[in-house]
């Protein structure tokens, strides 16, 4: 709890120090520019402390994982190749789509999310469904992220690029780069199925 607790008050400052950052007239406290790299520095550490949070409680809250099954790495092993082999999906996962900070909800997207994804552990909000189209392309978008985390040097500095990457998208999901290299490998990964 206590935890929890320093997680929001950093993010409550650091929406506090953003807000006043950004409601100033950029000649105080520094140039726009330099406003504009403070604020997304600001965004990068956020995202890292939240997303390792984030992680810890995803696996407190959600059972055991699987690795992925044979007939799931057939289908992925082109795209991944051995990264199939170090990640593992937790089935009928309850989803972390929102965050209660400073006593208000802060919900990540529009629409409840069908998976998450920190670093090697995937979580599917539904069952196992062998062979089922649709959850193989949601493991092929996830997949993506798993790929990026280790890329980046795993949780700490994906959530700090994945943040980053989300304040320059507007906080809009899809605009995030991201989000757009999933949604290309998943679009790709469709029209084989």
């Amino acid at each position: 709890m206590n935890r929890l607790r320093r997680i929001s008050f950093l993010l409550i400052t650091l929406t506090a120090l953003i807000a006043t950052l950004f409601f100033s007239d950029g000649s105080i406290f520094m140039s726009l520019e330099a406003k504009d790299t403070f604020v997304e520095e600001a965004w990068g550490q956020a995202g890292s402390i939240a997303y390792q949070a984030a992680a810890k409680t995803m696996r407190s809250r959600n059972g055991q994982s699987y690795p992925l099954s044979n007939s799931q790495k057939r289908y992925l092993r082109r795209y991944f190749i051995d990264l199939i082999d170090r990640v593992s999906v937790v089935y009928s996962a309850t989803m972390m789509d929102q965050w209660v900070v400073g006593g208000r909800a802060v919900r990540f997207g529009s629409v409840e999310s069908a998976a998450q994804t920190y670093c090697d552990r995937i979580y599917l909000r539904d069952a196992y469904k062998p062979d089922d189209p649709i959850q193989l392309m949601i493991l092929a978008h996830e997949m993506v992220h798993a790929r990026q985390c280790e890329q980046l040097g795993g949780f700490d500095q994906f959530g700090y690029r994945y943040f980053i990457e989300f304040r320059r998208a507007g906080q809009i999901y899809v605009r995030n780069k991201m989000e757009k290299e999933a949604y290309d490998l998943q679009k790709r990964f469709a029209k084989t199925l």
